[in-house]
Parts: C-alpha cells; sequence; structure tokens
C-alpha cells in the first residue's frame, strides 16, 4: 500500500476511536444526570403512593383565604397573568413571585428574584427550600400551609 492510503487510514482509525471514547463519556454524563434512583419495588411504590397522595397547598392568608391548590409537578405564583397562580389581589406579590415544585417526591420552594422575598416558616427563602407538610410559605401576603 502506499503511504497516502496508510496515512489516510490512520487518520480514519483515531478518527473513530475519538467518537467511541467521546459517546461513552456522553453516556457517563447522561447517567449521571439522572436522578440516581435504581427501579426497585420500593421506588416503585413509593412513586404510586405519591401519585395517590397530591401535594395540596391551602391558601391560610391573603386575598384568596380558604382556597385550596394542588401540585402536580411546579406552579409558579405571582401577580402576572401567566403565572400559574396568579396573585392578582396581593400587591405585596411580585410579577412572577416564587414557584414551588415536586423533585424526588420533595416539594420545594424557590423564590425566583421577587422584591419582597418568599418566606419558609418566617424565614427567608435563600436559595431552594425544601418544605413538608404544615410548613408554611408566604408569597407577597398570601400564606399557603403544605398538606398532603
Amino acid at each position: 500500500m502506499s503511504n497516502g492510503v496508510l496515512e489516510v487510514l490512520k487518520y480514519f482509525f483515531l478518527a473513530i476511536l475519538w467518537l467511541f471514547f467521546i459517546y461513552a463519556a456522553r453516556m457517563v454524563l447522561v447517567d449521571a444526570r439522572r436522578d440516581g434512583r435504581a427501579s426497585s419495588p420500593l421506588t416503585e411504590h413509593r412513586e404510586v403512593e405519591e401519585r395517590r397522595d397530591p401535594v395540596k397547598l391551602r391558601v391560610i392568608e391573603g386575598p384568596y383565604r380558604g382556597e385550596t391548590i394542588e401540585l402536580a409537578n411546579e406552579l409558579t405564583f405571582g401577580r402576572s397573568g401567566s403565572c400559574d397562580v396568579s396573585l392578582e389581589g396581593d400587591t405585596y406579590a411580585s410579577s412572577v413571585h416564587a414557584r414551588v415544585f415536586v423533585r424526588d417526591g420533595e416539594v420545594i420552594v424557590e423564590d425566583l428574584g421577587s422584591t419582597n422575598g418568599t418566606m419558609v416558616n418566617h424565614e427567608l427563602a435563600e436559595g431552594p427550600v425544601i418544605v413538608d407538610r404544615g410548613d408554611v410559605i408566604q408569597i407577597g401576603s398570601t400564606v399557603v400551609e403544605v398538606r398532603r
């Protein structure tokens, strides 16, 4: 064979080898990003239990007192009509104030850069905060209690 053909084959082989390594690294990253829970009868039971027992947020103070909101995956709260829970009557709430979401079976509250902040159990939420049954979340003048 000529030197030119051998040179092309060498670079082709190296390209294939690099593609293999990139593919393997990508698969490792995809696995690392997953939630890490292995499928087992225990986790499957917990997922079924979570579906049967949805998280509910009961408004205990503010313009919508007495209403109950069901949390499936994620809700945004704020005065804007684009929010999942529009707090139009709450002058202390920002346009897009906070979000409440479920991740790995835990309920999490996160302030979205609001002017007045989001309180969890009367303390300012700095970053995402895990909440449990009975905890109270204050968004503007609206206060909701976490229920299951």
